[in-house]
């Protein structure tokens, strides 16, 4: 493990670091909010391939914003400052989402392996089996006393009870062959953007593959955010923001497919000072989503450099330049008079709108991308889930390069579609769904919030909370029920009683 201690504008505290390197990449990751960066040398932190000191990224982030009823801004996001807006750990539950400062379980980087979890499920109970501290210590649940949320990382539970044990067998749920866990929160210090905080806590799981093809230079993540305020926000987008430097940082491109929903950096010609010849190309794909905005990120101090303001922020997301107006066709994407929801959305060779064939000179490149969930509404216990891929390519030269990272997201999103179960699905696994499921089913799931139960006999039906809280019950129903729990958008936990056994199973209410 690689750890370091940080200082932040927040006062001192502790980062935690952790590298992702179980295929080709060499991904370093921290607790603090900006990924892919090594803070303490000021240095990118995407290394590929792993071993050759040249890299594909210096730094990742996000950002995410929207107005409360008032019209007010509430907004969370960085650039380049770990813990600028965001701080490790879960958030309290009861409405303030204020984070515990004592409470250190959640607040760690967790580094699994899926040779460990495996190891686990064959030997658990075998005499002499010694039992790696990340599954003893896995996040399971947050601790009550602090207010903190009880089901938290996904798990598998073995004997049904809804309480995580590993020594029962119980076992971390993951993707990949490799994963680094972590729990995030915008309500743990100072914004340095200056923005008023959302009371948002991210859940984020990073995970590589080796797959002997595409997959070994791939870099996956999942990413749900929980609004665990009590403000809706309205007009909510999120972005994902990137610094490329490709290599030499001073002679790159950018640019977006809008059929795969993928950003990528490429280099402005086919000679790199780092990576020589033939250089490689790099994306960032959202899988389970559409893109609505593509903006580059400039440096320099105009209307189209770098967001300072919380303003600035959500113009970019929003699709507007740092002075209010909005992206345009054509040249650099600023000043024109037809708008635009991407710039620079042709193909590197075969025509289109691109940085190759306006004419820029390459250089040092920023780029973000932004999405709104429909109707844009965040309320209070919503959940939102986001899925993304790194992917990269160096095959032939620096254009056919950059082509061929639209083809790696097209193959990363089939990957993702085929890979089983969303990861954001999975978070309550404290139950015994294969019981449950013969006994009761509830249709439709997801609902709108009005469902039914389907059940031979008299029951009883209890829907609780991911924290445990009762918020519906009622007795003696018999057979196929139409249920009205008058619940707000989220995910529940519903309980059957029926002849002295509990049947239990997850609703999603959108």
């Amino acid at each position: 493990m690689f750890a370091a201690i940080a200082f932040s504008s927040t006062g001192i505290c502790q980062l935690e670091y952790q590298a992702l390197n179980f295929n080709n990449v060499n991904a370093l990751l921290s607790n603090g909010g900006v990924f892919f960066n090594d803070t303490d040398d000021a240095a990118p932190g995407y290394e590929m391939p792993k071993g050759s000191g040249n890299h594909g990224i210096y730094a990742m982030s996000f950002w995410f914003g929207g107005e409360d009823v008032n019209g007010q801004l509430k907004l969370a996001a960085t650039t380049y400052t770990q813990e600028g807006d965001f701080f490790p750990g879960a958030l309290t539950v009861s409405g303030d989402a204020s984070s515990p400062e004592a409470e250190e379980a959640s607040k760690q980087i967790y580094l699994i392996s899926q040779a460990q979890i495996d190891y686990h499920i064959a030997n658990y109970d075998e005499v002499g089996y010694d039992m790696p501290a990340v599954i003893e210590d896995w996040p399971a649940h947050g601790d009550p006393s602090f207010d903190l949320a009880f089901y938290l990382a996904p798990f598998e539970d073995v004997d049904g009870d809804g309480i995580y044990d590993p020594t029962f067998g119980d076992f971390p749920i993951i993707k990949g062959d490799q994963a680094v866990y972590m729990i995030l929160n915008d309500k743990g210090g100072i914004h340095a953007s200056g923005s008023d905080p959302i009371g948002m806590e991210m859940h984020l799981l990073f995970y590589q593959y080796v797959g002997g093809d595409y997959l070994d230079n791939t870099t996956f993540l999942n990413m749900r955010i929980i609004n665990r305020g009590s403000q809706t926000l309205f007009d909510f987008h999120s972005a994902c923001f990137v610094d490329g430097d490709l290599g030499d940082s001073s002679d790159d491109y950018v640019g977006f497919n809008e059929g795969d929903n993928v950003m990528y950096c490429y280099n402005g010609s086919n000679f790199d000072a780092d990576y020589g010849e033939n250089p490689p190309a790099i994306g960032v794909a959202l899988l389970n989503r559409e893109v609505n905005k593509f903006a580059p990120v400039g440096g320099e101090l105009d209307a189209t450099g770098m967001p300072i303001t919380p303003s600035d922020y959500y113009n970019y997301m929003s699709g507007r330049w740092l002075d209010g107006t909005s992206f345009t066709d054509g040249g650099t994407g600023y000043g024109g008079d037809v708008e635009v929801d991407f710039i620079y959305d042709g193909l590197p060779y075969g025509g289109g709108w691109t940085e190759t064939t306006v004419g820029n000179p390459p250089g040092e490149r920023r780029m973000m991308m932004s999405n709104q969930h429909f109707g844009g509404v965040f309320a209070p216990n919503t959940e939102l889930c986001y899925d993304y891929a790194i992917v990269s390519n160096q095959a032939s030269n620096f254009l056919s390069n950059a082509v061929n990272v639209i083809n790696m997201a097209e193959y990363a999103k089939t990957h993702y579609l085929t890979d089983g179960e969303a990861y954001c699905n999975n978070i309550v696994l404290g139950i015994d769904e294969k019981a449950a499921k013969l006994s009761f089913d509830i249709y439709p799931n997801p609902s709108n919030g009005t469902f039914t139960i389907q059940a031979d006999g008299i029951y009883t039906a209890t829907i609780y909370t991911l924290e445990g809280r009762q918020v519906y019950q009622s007795a003696n129903l018999n057979g196929n029920q139409f249920i009205q729990p008058g619940v707000s958008s989220g995910i529940y936990i519903v309980k059957i009683l029926q002849n002295d056994k509990i049947y239990q199973s997850k609703l999603i209410v959108q």
